[in-house]
């Protein structure tokens, strides 16, 4: 994974990216996938390795984490119409989970006209292996294929909660950090203050109270009467920051977002992000 740039939007939101089209070997997808996972608890693993391993087998081994759809796979032409032919075979559709019988691979990638490749990610080659729709030879092949192209991703610190709920309508792949595990304890809270808020005392007198009754209303909620943060969180309102990674799926996702979240129309602070990310 290697660091491109980094800026920050005029509401105060980092925003980081990096290239990770340098994820095989194994020991750069360690990196990767325990990097990605890791904004979940907002702490560095101790065992990168152990990490990964045990994200490999969630969901009951039945599928890896979600960590892995940041983890890019490269199809030949050929490996693609081995896959599309297999969903002819009526015997491999009926293995495949109901209502999903167009390839994860087919849904969640794009094809390269520059290095002539299908561009996915791991986590999809593995549900389409295992519903049969590509041998096992050819998933050893694909896992173990350099991927020797530029694909950007990006960590995201200090968006307010309104403006996440916008940014998230838009298909993509996702980490958030999880405030079930993660409480004010070990991350405080921190709230965006728009700029409109700050122009009447007034305002600002109610956001203050507002933000600083529901921070200590969560810890009393949490140490006084036992309640799980995952749901004491509830009492923090929308203006709090979160932090994430995400990566486009394809270019269209991208360009459509881009084209959406930079129009005068757009709200302020999602077109400030868009902005960054245009430029960056």
């Amino acid at each position: 994974m290697k660091f491109i740039n980094k800026t920050t939007t005029e509401f105060g939101t980092e925003v980081i990216k990096y290239d990770v089209g340098n994820c095989v070997p194994k020991d750069n997808v360690v990196e990767l996938i325990s990097s990605i996972a890791s904004v979940c608890y907002a702490s560095e693993p101790k065992n990168k390795n152990k990490l990964y391993d045990m994200l490999m087998k969630e969901n009951s081994g039945a599928l890896p984490s979600s960590a892995f759809s940041f983890q890019p796979v490269l199809l030949t032409p050929m490996e693609m119409n081995i896959l599309m032919g297999s969903i002819c075979n009526t015997v491999r559709v009926e293995a495949y989970p109901a209502g999903n019988t167009c390839p994860k691979l087919m849904q969640y990638g794009y094809f390269d006209n520059v290095v002539g490749m299908w561009v996915c990610n791991f986590r999809s080659l593995v549900y389409d292996y295992r519903a049969g729709l590509i041998d096992e030879a050819t998933y050893e092949g694909i896992i173990n294929r350099p991927v020797n192209m530029p694909i950007f991703i990006y960590k995201v610190n200090g968006m307010s909660m309104y403006t996440f709920g916008q940014h998230v309508r838009h298909s993509q792949k996702l980490q958030v950090i999880s405030r079930r595990y993660v409480k004010d304890s070990k991350v405080p809270f921190t709230f965006t203050n728009h700029p409109s808020i700050q122009k009447d005392s007034r305002l600002i007198h109610m956001y203050e109270f507002i933000t600083d009754t529901a921070r200590e209303m969560y810890k009393e909620a949490i140490n006084d009467f036992k309640v799980k943060p995952e749901i004491a969180r509830g009492l923090i309102p929308q203006c709090a920051n979160t932090s994430f990674w995400f990566g486009w799926n394809t270019p269209v996702d991208e360009s459509n977002y881009i084209d959406m979240r930079t129009k005068k129309s757009a709200q302020d602070e999602i077109r400030a992000f868009a902005d960054v990310l245009k430029e960056l």
